[in-house]
């Protein structure tokens, strides 16, 4: 069976750039993967695991994300063998857990070993899983993780990794033989990881988040604080519309009024927004000047006579993609489709959080034939294999939705914009328009990539 068979569709794990980090034993990780999720895989394909290097000489427990693929075999049994190199290296230890397998929803679950393995720092281990029915799922994506891969059917494919955690002593929250602090948590700068050793002196600190205070570890596990001269910037309060510096007694204190032109953020997302010299962030109804572009794209746009029945579509197919932009559309995450011509705004329309967005393993998809109550009938992104080229498309419509289509003077720009900074958008002059009456607006086809 190929890897690509086993794929299960893991809807949550596409609505945002969910990383997943281990917590249940202890804050710290000795090494970790943190992951978008992109596809689960049957571990009764054996053999599976996943390579990865210590940092530290001793091993005490792994924590790895699961999930089940039926809810008739709820509970399985898990054995993670720590093995030397790869599946055929000597046996450094093993571990049997039972677990209870939520369908299709993933969970951490923790291994700890009877007694502490001892490993060396830097060379090559196998998590070698094996469970004890065919309901068993484990995620994988393309983690970044550098200190190893997942293994499916023996073989390392170096895209991909498995959710998980390995853990030593230092971070278990107590100091061990060899160790001379061990907060558990990590929280402070000057204890440092992997050695639970005191930092060196002139290690950077930050325990009161001032900027306006020049913090350094001592040396001896203490972070002391000196105040940083009079008129370094600072930024107390976020208001970019203002500039602060700091007073030379470690306070961050209002100087000036930011120039006029700063960029800042407002709530129309079809808007533009500049500070205006006075301490206020002003908007104007423009096209923003930094949008993607696609290879492709193209803008329907109908002003029907019949009730209900007007309509814009805007596709932007296969252009460079940054997944952060996609926020979260179930319950954070606004998204507009805005559309220009050379004078004014023609059309715009913006959807707010709503859990009818569907999340697959590529995909992100809202559809609402009768309209949304601002008139959106649909929109989706669609991810290429490599998660940094896409398609996205917006569409309104419905009995909610008006258009008043005048003939538009050229350029005209569509772009559809996310809350959490994705901006994707096209223009077209008159010789890429197939159609402008002022009752139909079709483009051409236009390829903008070079």
């Amino acid at each position: 069976m190929s890897r690509h068979a086993w794929k299960v569709r893991l809807g949550a794990a596409f609505v945002a750039v969910f990383a997943y980090s281990a917590v249940a034993f202890a804050d710290m990780a000795d090494q970790e993967s943190a992951c978008s999720i992109g596809s689960m895989n049957l571990l009764q394909a054996q053999p599976a695991g996943q390579t990865f290097r210590p940092s530290q000489d001793t091993l005490e427990a792994v924590e790895l994300v699961l999930a089940g693929a039926s809810d008739s075999t709820p509970n399985a049994d898990v054995t993670i063998t720590v093995r030397e190199n790869d599946f055929a290296g000597a046996i450094v230890g093993s571990v049997t857990e039972t677990v209870a397998l939520g369908l299709l929803s993933e969970q951490r679950y923790l291994f700890e070993f009877a007694a502490p393995l001892t490993v060396v720092p830097d060379a090559t281990y196998m998590l070698d899983i094996d469970v004890s029915n065919n309901a068993v799922l484990i995620p994988y994506g393309s983690c970044g993780y550098d200190r190893g891969a997942a293994s499916f059917t023996g073989n390392d494919d170096p895209q991909y990794d498995f959710v998980f955690a390995t853990f030593g002593p230092c971070g278990n929250g107590e100091p061990d033989a060899g160790e001379i602090c061990d907060d558990g948590v990590f929280a402070d700068p000057c204890c440092e990881f992997p050695s639970c050793q005191y930092a060196s002196a002139d290690t950077e600190c930050d325990f009161d988040d001032n900027e306006c205070t020049d913090d350094h570890c001592d040396g001896a596990g203490s972070c002391s604080a000196s105040d940083v001269p009079e008129g370094a910037a600072c930024a107390q309060d976020a208001d970019p519309c203002m500039t602060e510096s700091c007073d030379g007694a470690g306070a961050c204190v209002s100087a000036a009024d930011a120039a006029a032109g700063t960029p800042c953020t407002g709530s129309d997302l079809c808007s533009v927004y500049e500070c205006d010299g006075l301490g206020q962030c002003a908007g104007s109804v423009e096209p923003a000047e930094d949008c993607s572009v696609a290879e492709k794209a193209q803008l329907l746009m109908i002003d029907s006579a019949k009730p209900g029945k007007d309509k814009v579509k805007f596709k932007w197919k296969k252009g460079p993609f940054f997944l952060p932009q996609i926020g979260n559309p179930l319950s954070e995450t606004d998204y507009a489709l805005c559309v220009y011509d050379a004078a004014s705004l023609v059309t715009s329309a913006t959807l707010a959080p709503t859990m009818e967005w569907i999340p697959g393993i590529d995909y992100l998809s809202y559809e609402n034939k009768d309209g949304s109550a601002v008139g959106v009938t649909a929109a989706r992104i669609q991810l290429e294999r490599s998660f940094d080229v896409a398609t996205v498309s917006m569409s309104l419509g419905g009995a909610n939705y008006n258009l008043d289509l005048p003939i538009l003077p050229t350029p005209v720009i569509a772009q559809m914009r996310t809350e959490a900074g994705g901006c994707w958008g096209a223009q077209w002059a008159a010789d890429e328009v197939k159609k402008n009456d002022g009752k139909k607006f079709s483009s051409k086809e236009k390829n903008e990539l070079p």
